[in-house]
């Protein structure tokens, strides 16, 4: 039997831990209105390769979800992004709006 100071100390916590999910905002899906209106790109982090590190890019449709790119990149520079961007850019042309 724990004792008594661990034992409010838990009740506490999970009152504590209850309240603050009741006041939590409902989770709500971030999408836009239309395809293309709007994509993300982000860096995942990185990972050891035999030669180094691989850094995948990646840029998502806000709309569709659908990956419009996925790179595998050496680094996470501006010099590294902006000719993949510039690729993504040609192919599919550009965008309202690209969130920084």
């Amino acid at each position: 039997m724990p004792c008594a100071d661990v034992a409010g100390s838990f009740t506490a916590s999970r009152r504590f831990a209850a309240a603050a999910s009741e006041a939590a905002t409902p989770w709500k899906r971030f999408e836009h209105e239309h395809p293309d209106s709007s994509w993300q790109m982000d860096f995942k982090g990185h990972f050891a390769l035999e030669r180094g590190r691989c850094h995948p890019l990646t840029v998502i449709d806000d709309h569709s979800r659908d990956n419009v790119a996925l790179v595998a990149c050496e680094n996470e520079r501006r010099e590294t992004a902006q000719p993949v961007l510039e690729r993504v850019f040609a192919q599919y042309g550009l965008l309202r709006r690209l969130p920084c």
